[in-house]
C-alpha cells in the first residue's frame, strides 16, 4: 500500500465536526479551570491574612511592641503571603485588654471582570483578661453541648 492510499483511507472516515466542536468547547473549559484557580488563590489570601492577623494580635498582646512595629511586621508578612489580593488599608488598635486588627483588601478576577472587597476584622483579647476567659468558657460549653 502506498502513502497516497493510506491518506485516502483517513480522509474517507474522518469528518471535521470534532474540530469545530472542540474549538467551541476548549475556551469554555479553559475559562472554568482558570476561574477555579483564581477562587483557590482568593481563598488562600483570605486564610493567610486571617491567620496573620490572629498571630500578630496575640504577639501584640503578649509582647511590649508598639503599634507601629506590629504594623510593619504584619504588613511585611501579609505582602509576602498574599497572591492576588491588593491590600487597601490596615488599622491596628491596641489597648490594655484587647488588640483589634482590621484589614481591607480587594480582589480582581480578570476573567469575568469581577471585583470584590473584603474586610477582615480580628479582635484578640489579652490572655489575662476576664472577658477573654468568660468568652472562651462560653464557647467551650457551647461546643460540649452541641457535640
Amino acid at each position: 500500500m502506498r502513502t497516497g492510499e493510506k491518506m485516502n483511507i483517513f480522509k474517507r472516515y474522518l469528518s471535521g465536526s470534532l474540530t469545530v466542536e472542540m474549538s467551541m468547547l476548549f475556551p469554555i473549559i479553559i475559562m472554568v479551570i482558570l476561574t477555579i484557580m483564581m477562587l483557590v488563590f482568593y481563598m488562600n489570601d483570605i486564610i493567610c491574612v486571617r491567620a496573620a492577623a490572629q498571630q500578630y494580635g496575640i504577639i501584640c498582646n503578649t509582647d511590649e511592641k508598639s503599634e507601629n512595629e506590629i504594623y510593619s511586621e504584619y504588613m511585611n508578612r501579609i505582602k509576602a503571603d498574599v497572591i492576588i489580593a491588593k491590600i487597601k488599608s490596615v488599622d491596628i488598635k491596641k489597648d490594655d485588654e484587647k488588640t483589634n486588627i482590621k484589614t481591607s483588601m480587594s480582589f480582581e478576577l480578570p476573567i469575568f471582570n469581577i471585583r470584590k472587597s473584603d474586610n477582615i476584622n480580628i479582635t484578640m483579647y489579652d490572655k489575662d483578661n476576664r472577658m477573654f476567659i468568660v468568652r472562651t468558657k462560653v464557647a467551650i460549653d457551647t461546643v460540649n453541648i452541641a457535640g
